[in-house]
């Protein structure tokens, strides 16, 4: 899973016109998959109300 999403960074990265910038409509879903992938989080959890304790 680890691999997974350090390719799907990449890629997100390579596929922006200007890597320094992210598209505010797609950021959420991509931190999302992020988050999810990476601590293996339900996603259905991961809301912008949620919080890490």
């Amino acid at each position: 899973m680890f691999f997974y999403s350090i390719k799907t960074r990449e890629n997100y990265l390579k596929s922006r016109r200007n890597p320094n910038t992210f598209n505010k409509n797609e950021i959420e879903k991509v931190l999302t998959d992020w988050f999810s992938n990476d601590l293996d989080l339900d996603k259905s959890k991961l809301t912008r109300d949620a919080k890490f304790v």
